[in-house]
């Protein structure tokens, strides 16, 4: 197996990101504390002691808490995802335990009712959303990075089909639009440095960005589905990258490649949008 330097940067920029995230989870969090507190659909439902070994019965028995040698864990939970089962037991001060189909949180806490409960709560929004920003731009760096082994050449340098466009489709409809387009302009200044060319980095910005906004507004509009959407994002990223080339090489000659870029854009995007559709309908009750 003959190994590329950017096949290194790849993994160690992944790897990275995928640090950094778990960082954010496993050095933000509080000491130890004394109870955990069980909220459904946002109210208290019971307050129990870290240092009393129980199982507790959530919701009606939706789902099961088992406080086990000063730590609390989902032991069981109806729920089709099963999420907060495999989370790890929570010991330290203001580490949760959510349960997002049955509306259920279990929060470590010293106390009943904490006048830190919003800045846990929003500072555990904020982790998760750092956690998520992560995956999503590892994976459009390798969306990026399969995109360079494809051998499509349009005749314009830096020109790209869009592939990474599958994790922007997604974060549309899961993430603020605001961190959609940062998630957007990081990949390409990643993707670009790592695989790329001054000249990539620029086609990709303007495509990408056209192609985002152009999304996001038919998104909005409410009268298109994901596939169409997706189709247009495919083709207004050809589009940008198209205007820009013109304006580089100060010609129009290179709108010979118009059609075939459409056709591209089409393709790649109805792809994509298939693929969104049906990855979205399986994360739906995932909230990032």
């Amino acid at each position: 197996m003959n190994w590329k330097k950017k096949d290194a940067v790849l993994i160690l920029t992944v790897l990275l990101i995928a640090g950094a995230a778990f960082g954010v989870h496993e050095f933000a969090g509080g000491d130890g504390a004394d109870t955990v507190t069980v909220k459904v659909d946002g109210k208290v439902t019971g307050t129990y002691p870290l240092a009393k070994d129980q199982k507790i019965r959530i919701n009606g028995g939706t789902n099961i808490l088992t406080i086990k040698n000063g730590k609390a864990k989902m032991t069981d939970a109806d729920c089709p995802d099963q999420l907060c089962v495999h989370q790890k037991a929570a010991s330290k001060n203001h580490e949760s335990i959510i349960c997002l189909p049955n509306k259920v949180v279990v929060e470590v806490d010293g106390s009943e009712e904490s006048e830190f409960d919003a800045v846990a709560i929003r500072r555990d929004i904020v982790k998760n959303r750092v956690a998520y920003f992560g995956v999503f731009t590892a994976l459009a760096l390798i969306f990026s990075y399969v995109e360079t082994l494809i051998p499509i050449n349009f005749g314009i340098p830096g020109v790209k089909l869009g592939l990474a466009n599958l994790v922007i489709v997604i974060a549309l409809y899961k993430m603020k639009l605001t961190e959609v387009y940062l998630l957007s302009v990081v990949r390409v200044l990643l993707s670009g440095f790592i695989f790329g060319n001054y000249f990539s980095i620029i086609y990709s910005l303007a495509g990408g960005l056209l192609s985002l906004t152009v999304m996001a507004l038919l998104k909005k509009s409410k009268g298109f589905s994901v596939m169409g959407i997706s189709v247009a994002g495919g083709v207004f990223h050809n589009v940008g990258q198209l205007i820009v080339a013109m304006l580089v090489v100060e010609t129009f000659s290179v709108g010979y490649y118009f059609p075939v870029l459409l056709v591209a854009g089409l393709i790649t995007g109805l792809v994509i949008g298939i693929v969104s559709a049906e990855m979205l309908k399986r994360i739906k009750n995932i909230q990032f």
